[in-house]
């Protein structure tokens, strides 16, 4: 081989030693234990996805409605297309409305999580009570955990 040449500049081993470094033993961080607090606080963003996910699909069934009423604008006769308006404004208003809802559920399960903006989450736990029981249920469970006055303090903003 070429003295010069790139495999003998990689094969050499001048400066280097033979004893490897000393092992450095990382400390050893021990995990916070998790208070009911915090397992209530996880439970909320766990049930506000769970809900969103469910107002998501329920936020679909308006698109029937919208699309009656888009076929009744389009091939309707005389009154068949006033009818349609409405259908079509509803059914479009519903959908826009509960799938906005369920976003702002799953924007707010993030904060929980993040334990940020806790006005943003209890407005949102008030705002889910509008959805039926399942929404109320959901909505007293987290205006109970989130107005504890240590959750709020883990809460930064």
């Amino acid at each position: 081989m070429i003295e010069g040449s790139f495999i003998v500049g990689l094969c050499d081993t001048q400066g280097v030693s033979e004893v490897p470094p000393p092992y450095v033993q990382q400390p050893v961080v021990q995990p916070q234990p998790i208070g009911p607090n915090d397992e209530n606080l996880k439970l909320v963003a766990l049930f506000c996805r769970i809900l969103s996910g469910i107002m998501h699909l329920v936020g679909l069934f308006p698109c029937i409605h919208f699309f009656i009423g888009i076929g009744l604008l389009i091939g309707g006769r005389g009154e068949e297309r006033l009818i349609g308006i409405p259908f079509a404004l509803i059914g479009g208003f519903l959908i826009i409305l509960l799938q906005g809802i369920a976003g702002f559920g799953w924007i707010a399960a993030k904060h929980i999580d993040a334990r940020q903006k806790h006005t943003l989450c209890i407005v949102h736990a008030c705002l889910m009570m509008l959805g039926g029981p399942l929404g109320i249920g959901y909505g007293i469970f987290a205006l109970i955990t989130l107005t504890k006055t240590e959750n709020k303090a883990a809460f930064t903003s």
